[in-house]
């Protein structure tokens, strides 16, 4: 009952997920784009966020992972 949105750089990794939100009779907004910076997405303020599984430790760098969680701060509500 939840509206989701998954973001990832990968096109095939959320073709994947489309198929498995499909087999379980459920949908979300899939975007490709990178999670430091979601500016352009024009998404609207979100009531959670979720980094699944190891996410933020593939972000190269301190400063890069400090961007994502400011970028996700700025999308909470």
């Amino acid at each position: 009952g939840y509206a989701m949105t998954g973001v990832d750089l990968s096109a095939p990794m959320l073709s994947i997920c489309e198929q498995k939100l499909l087999g379980i009779g459920s949908e979300a907004r899939l975007i490709e784009g990178n999670i430091c910076d979601l500016s352009s997405q024009g998404l609207p303020l979100f009531d959670a966020a979720l980094l699944m599984f190891s996410t933020l430790g593939m972000v190269v760098g301190y400063e890069e992972r400090e961007r994502v969680l400011r970028e996700a701060h700025r999308l909470l509500k």
